[in-house]
Formats: structure tokens, sequence, C-alpha cells
């Protein structure tokens, strides 16, 4: 009787770790089956949340991964979606959805080698993605491989002429080109058989911009607005478009609405003030002072407006306005305004002044290492070096991995002339922060100088990983491997240039320059003139020029040109002073000596300072 008893007890027992388990499985299923669901509905913190439940039951889930990622996509947390990726690749290597997302995150992380793995393993299994090859063709253009980017994408469009990435990627390619007839005409289609496709009214928007069409612009964003009804930063593109077309009144009405509607929201209030502001300054500033009134109380809001009246010089009253924030609880904002007026008075040279508010920092908050950072700055500005050393090693002995007081104790060395720590501290620094920018110019100088030109341009390209729009970076690395005579390389860092907002003028002198040192002067002239057609203000070009006229033995069409160039800008005191340099060079000390003579009378040629250059130039002939 016992032993039946004990037999139904130990069945039960079973039965029941049975039902356990399999309710574990259900609830494991259960989570991510929701989280998926929340997914599709757009309601993407719940999902986040669903699923990451369901990996905490069970790690091993690629699935689970793989959702995450695109969660992370939508919350545009990138790094955390290629982490997330790479599990779900690791859990199910033959998941062809994640080795495809997984490869073009490693693109848009310009991850170029590991994309292509990812790419290369799936058109091994079947080489007639068209996904797959659309990825291909943009890894191709990045690496500037144009001609079989192409081929790729004509191989897709044949198979499918409405393929949308490479639709888009073709268009691309065509507005690089300056084809932009042909790239409408490509685009068009593909909008009327996807209207509600936003990243090909985006691309359109790209289009019309460069046309230069705001009549297209205007409808392109009213359409996006149509598509993307909640998002705010479309909307306030839009009342921009709308400036640049005179339709000022619609503008400004589309973003009172705006704010009105998203009461609260500093980003609403911004976009109408910087609207007013280009169009009437005083009544931008009027509208300040009525946020300033509703929002006295938000500290943080408050803070924003100072920042905004700084971005654009309005001193007096951004200085009023932080000063109202010193006098209010917060401490933690009452140290921020202080810290910015603090770089306000140094910025005016007011250093004693500057200090007072640092200390008052100081006094409130002893562990302010952003305001014992700031007091280094001052102490170094005022050649206190041993002071500011004192000061910065301190901040280090607390907060050792803090890029800029190791870049200034590297400044510190530097001036000390302890060569050695000053590298030391620099590559300390930049190691820490790709973004520090005076680390980077001391050691890509120092190697440069060294003839460590390939470790130069190693550092260069690792900030520009972090910087990608960086001009001063984008123009070394241009010059650098001009030297090397690496021309592909030097075209496309042209490129890169030609495409910032203040980039045209700078990326034509660099085209000119680039033909000077392929020893092409011919082809070089001619650029630098069309420069100088647009933009005479540029010296360099001018005196580029002049050598290679000189390397072309054509001295005297430099010298007619210098004439022609003094005569349309008068005021250009480069080209007076090259045309005296050129005379000395020739020996006609004397013809020198009148024409700077000549320049200094000149009725146009006021301001002492610019005189200045003349009268060294003048010192130096006689002296010959």
């Amino acid at each position: 009787m016992y032993k039946k008893f004990l037999r139904i007890k130990l069945l039960v027992v079973f039965c029941l770790v049975i039902i356990a388990c399999t309710n574990e499985e259900v609830n494991k299923g259960e989570y991510l089956k929701k989280g998926i669901s929340f997914f599709e509905q757009e309601k993407y913190k719940k999902s986040e949340l669903e699923i990451k439940n369901a990996i905490q039951e069970d790690p091993n889930i690629a699935e689970a991964y793989f959702y995450l990622a695109l969660v992370d996509e939508k919350n545009r947390k990138f790094k955390a979606m290629r982490k997330n990726l790479l599990e779900a690749v690791r859990l199910d290597p033959d998941s062809e959805a994640a080795q495809l997302k997984l490869g073009k995150v490693f693109l848009l992380f310009n991850e170029l080698d590991e994309a292509l793995k990812q790419v290369d393993i799936l058109l091994t299994k079947n080489p007639e993605q068209l996904d797959v090859l659309s990825l291909k063709a943009s890894i191709f253009l990045r690496q500037e491989n144009n001609d079989e980017a192409l081929k790729l994408i004509d191989q897709v469009l044949q198979k499918d002429a409405d393929h949308v990435d490479a639709i888009t990627l073709k268009t691309l390619v065509l507005m690089k080109n300056k084809a932009f007839d042909e790239a409408l005409a490509l685009l068009t289609p593909a909008l009327k058989s996807n209207e509600n496709n936003i990243s090909l009214y985006v691309l359109k928007i790209q289009l019309d911009s460069q046309k230069g069409d705001v009549d297209m612009l205007v409808a392109d964003y009213e359409k996006l607005v149509e598509l993307r009804p909640d998002d705010i930063k479309v909307k306030i593109a839009l009342a921009n478009i709308y400036l640049k077309a005179n339709k000022v009144k619609q503008g400004e009405a589309l973003l009172r609405s705006l704010q009105q509607s998203q009461q609260g929201v500093v980003e609403t209030e911004l976009a109408l003030l910087n609207y007013l502001y280009s169009v009437d300054s005083e009544d931008s500033l009027n509208q300040l002072d009525i946020f300033v009134e509703n929002n006295k109380e938000n500290i943080t809001s408050l803070t924003i407006y100072s920042k905004w009246l700084l971005s654009k010089n309005e001193l007096s009253r951004a200085k009023k306005l932080l000063n109202s924030i010193i006098s209010q609880n917060d401490q933690k904002a009452r140290d921020e305004a202080r810290l910015i007026l603090a770089k306000l008075e140094v910025s005016g040279k007011s250093f004693d002044k500057a200090l007072e508010y640092i200390d008052s920092v100081e006094r409130d908050n002893p562990s302010n290492q952003n305001a014992k950072l700031l007091k280094a700055q001052v102490l170094f500005a005022t050649d206190q070096f041993s002071d500011a050393k004192t000061v910065v090693e301190a901040i280090l002995w607390q907060k050792p991995d803090m890029d800029q007081a190791l870049s200034l104790l590297g400044s510190i060395y530097l001036i000390q002339g302890e060569l050695d720590k000053a590298y030391v501290n620099y590559k300390e620094a930049l190691k820490i922060s790709p973004k520090n920018l005076a680390a980077l110019s001391y050691i890509v100088s120092k190697e440069v100088r060294e003839e460590h030109v390939d470790y130069a341009i190693e550092q260069l390209e690792r900030t520009l990983k972090y910087l990608p729009s960086q001009l001063s970076v984008l123009t070394q690395l241009v010059e650098l491997y001009g030297n090397k005579k690496e021309w592909g390389n030097v075209d496309k860092y042209i490129a890169r240039i030609s495409t910032h907002k203040n980039g045209d003028v700078l990326s034509a002198y660099l085209i000119a320059k680039a033909l000077y040192k392929k020893n092409e002067c011919a082809k070089a002239v001619v650029s630098y003139a069309e420069l100088l057609e647009k933009s005479p203000w540029v010296k360099d070009a001018l005196i580029d020029m002049a050598q290679c006229y000189s390397l072309l033995k054509q001295e005297k069409k430099m010298d007619n040109y210098l004439d022609g160039f003094i005569k349309n800008h008068p005021n250009m005191i480069a080209a007076y002073l090259l045309k005296s340099q050129m005379m000395e060079r020739s020996k006609h000390y004397k013809d020198a000596i009148s024409f700077i003579r000549h320049a200094l009378k000149f009725k146009n040629v006021v301001y002492e300072e610019k005189r200045g250059g003349f009268r060294k130039s003048l010192v130096k002939n006689i002296g010959v």
C-alpha cells in the first residue's frame, strides 16, 4: 500500500514538474510574441521591455536579439543595434535577415571589410539576392569603386525595375555627376509607385535642393509633413523652406501653430526664435521675452535661452539672463551659468573677473572639475604656467581620463620646453578622445616633421570617424595624401569637402592645388583663375598661381594677370605684395619700391594694419 502511494506521489510530482517546464516555455514564447506584436504596432518601449524579459528568461533566443536590434534601430541606438545583431548571428548563423541587417550596420559604421564579409556569405548561399547585391553596391560606392557599383545597381534594376534601394543608389550617383534631369526621371515613377516611402521623398528633397528648385522643395516638404504629421523637425524644415520661397507669413504661422500645440517643448520655441531672427531680430527678441516670462521658474529653459542669445552674439541680454539664473536655488544650473559667464570674460580678456566666477563655483562645489579646468586655462592664458600645472595635476589625480586636462598639461610642458612630456600627454589625450583637436594638431605636426606620415594619416582618419565633417582634418588628409601622390585618396577627401556647407571654395582651391602638385600647371592656372573670379579673397590661390606660371616660365602672363586683378580688386593687399616680390625677383628694385610707395598712397588702402605689410616689403627692397 505504501509503495503504491509513493508511486502515485512521484507521478504527481513528475507531472507538476512537466507542467511547470511547459508553462515556463509558454512564458518565454509569450514574452517574445508580445514584444514582436508591440514592435509591429510601433510601441517600441513596450516592445523592448517584453523582448528583454524573453532574453532574461532564455539568453539563447536568436530571434529575440534580432528584434531587439530592430527596436534599437527605431530608437537610433546603432551601437546597441550592432551588438544585438552580432549576438543574433552568433546564435543563428543561418539567419539571412540578421546577416543582411548586420552588413548594413557595418556599412553605417564604415567597417567596409566586415560588411563585405556578410555580403559574400549571403551571396554564396544565393547569388541572386537583390537586397544583398544593392548592399554590395553601397559598399563599392563608399569605396569610390563607382564602376563596379553601377554594374551591380543595373543588374538589380534589370531584374526588378522598382527595387527601391537600387533606385536610391543610382539616383545618388546621378546627382553626384550633376545629371539632375536623369535622376529625376528615375525617381519620379518610383515615387508614384511608393507614395508613402519617406526615404524616397527625402531623396527627392536632396535632388531639388541641389537643383535649387525652391518651389519643388516646398511641395516636397508639404508631402513629407503629410506623411509624418507628428514629426516636429519636418515641420520646422518646411517653415525654413517657406522663408526661402518668400512665403514668410506661412512659415511664421506654421511655427507658431507648432509651438502652441507643443507647449513647453524648447525645440519648437527655438525654431520660432530662429525664424523670426532671420526676418526681424527685434521681433525675435520680443518673443524671447515672452518665453522667458512664461518659463521664469524653468531653469533648464532659461539656460537654453541664454545659450541661444550667445549664438546670436546678443551678449548683454545673455549675461542678464545668466545672472538671473545665478540667483536661483538650482546649484547645477547656477554653476553652469557662472562658468558660461566666466568663459565670456575670458573671451574679453577680463581674466580677473573670470576667476571670480570660477572661484564662486568652487566655493559651492569644490569637486567641480570643469571649473578647475577653466581655472587652469585662465592661468595658462596669463602665463602662470606653474600654477596652471598644479591645478591640472590635481584634476588628473581625481579624473585621469580627462582628455582636455591632458592636452592642457601637454601645452604647459611644451611652453616649458619639456617636449617628450608634452608628446606623452598629447598622445594620451588623443588616445582617450580622438575628437581632441588640440592634441591631434600637435601629434600630426610632430609626426609629419619626423617623416612618420603614415602614422599622422592614421590619426587623422581615426578622428574623422568621430568628426566626419571636420574641415581641418579633411584638408590635412588632402595635403598629406597629395604629398604622397596618392591622388585617389586626394580626390576622395576633396569630394567630401565639397559636400560641406562651406566647402565649395575650399574644395575648388584644393582641386587646383592638386593639379599644381601633379605638375599639371597649365590646367592648374585655369582652375586658380576660375576660383579667383568667384572668390578673389583666396590669396593662397594667387600665390600658387604665380608659382605655376613660374614653372611654366610664363611670368609675363602672371604679371599681366596681376595688373587686371589689382584693377578689379584694388583693396586686395596680397596682390600688391605679390607683384612687388615678382619685381624684386627680376631685380627691378626701383620699380618695386615705386610700386609699393604708390600702393601706400592709394586712396582705397586706408587700414593701418594692412599697410604694415607694405612697409615691411618696402624696407626689404630698400635694404636690397
